[in-house]
């Protein structure tokens, strides 16, 4: 059964930094999946977590198919992507779409997607809920990367917003908090521990 869709109100999914930081008021959240989309380092930030002269890399969401021809995509991976989907209230509707709209201003644009309660749920909980996702389009795109250099990259960018490696572990936090298993998130966590390791050998 579908959430109600006539609560007064617009659902957000947030698959980055909303997740911990939904700077905005809401009338409840609910965690959920959005399937067929891969969550990727891929997208450039010069407003956030780097500058115009040294980007930074966040995540957007990429088409599980494109990831599959790009010949990006792990073994292990289940091609849904875990956030968190917040309801707004009608009346508050304008004022957040306004401040998101500023916030992720850097190549992001709004799609419409449904969110499902479980990986393997048949109906969505939430349908037509709103998504910032930045394509290959726009100007800030990054593209794939070796791992390692992708992980050297997040660990020494730094913009507005903090750091990039804060950004990177508070979303390996978040989803291991969940309890799901972020084969992306995971393989670059995994490369960032041997490079430490190997720094202090």
């Amino acid at each position: 059964m579908t959430t109600d869709q006539e609560e007064d109100g617009t659902w957000i999914f947030g698959y980055g930094s909303l997740i911990w930081k939904a700077e905005f008021p809401y009338v409840k959240s609910i965690r959920g999946c959005v399937k067929g989309w891969c969550r990727r380092f891929w997208q450039g930030s010069i407003d956030h977590r780097g500058t115009q002269d040294a980007p930074g890399r966040v995540v957007t969401l990429v088409p599980a198919e494109t990831v599959r021809s790009m010949g990006q995509a792990y073994t292990d991976e289940s091609f849904v992507t875990w956030g968190v989907g917040y309801l707004i209230k009608k009346a508050e509707v304008e004022k957040v779409l306004q401040y998101l709209d500023y916030r992720e201003k850097n190549g992001y644009s709004k799609v419409l997607v449904d969110i499902y309660e479980k990986e393997d749920a048949e109906l969505p909980v939430v349908r037509d809920a709103l998504i910032y996702i930045a394509s290959e389009t726009n100007r800030q795109w990054l593209g794939p990367s070796d791992e390692k250099v992708m992980i050297e990259h997040i660990f020494k960018s730094r913009g507005p917003s903090g750091s990039n490696r804060e950004y990177f572990e508070k979303l390996v936090d978040s989803m291991r908090s969940f309890g799901i298993y972020d084969a992306h998130l995971e393989s670059l966590t995994s490369v960032a521990q041997q490079q430490i390791e190997t720094a202090f050998q």
